[in-house]
């Protein structure tokens, strides 16, 4: 699962993304972490960003999750998969996807 998440945010690290708005969110998102564990990983060309990774013992499967443009992996309905499924017995591991300037437009995404 870690190996595709790697993989994932590789292709996904070809978009602009604005790192340090997306460092303000980690920065924000981490300390008040109830369920899970904060990693960073990092691609191949060095970038680093923010994962959410929630081991189950014994689990029925694993979710890789991700999100859409302007949101952090503990977000809304994101937020609220990755708490569900590992109540239902599944590992999660939602993504920081690149996160685009708050001034860009995403097209509507």
């Amino acid at each position: 699962m870690i190996a595709f998440a790697f993989a994932a945010a590789s292709a996904c690290a070809q978009t602009r993304s604005d790192t340090a708005r997306e460092k303000r969110w980690a920065d924000e998102i981490v300390p008040g972490l109830v369920v899970g564990d904060a990693l960073k990983l990092r691609t191949g060309d060095g970038i680093e960003f923010l994962a959410l990774y929630t081991s189950v013992e014994r689990a029925k499967g694993a979710a890789l999750l991700m999100h859409g443009p302007g949101l952090h992996p503990d977000h809304g309905l994101t937020g609220e998969l990755r708490v569900y499924l590992a109540d239902r017995g599944y590992t999660t591991l939602p993504l920081q996807m690149p996160v685009l300037a708050a001034e860009v437009d995403d097209g509507g995404a």
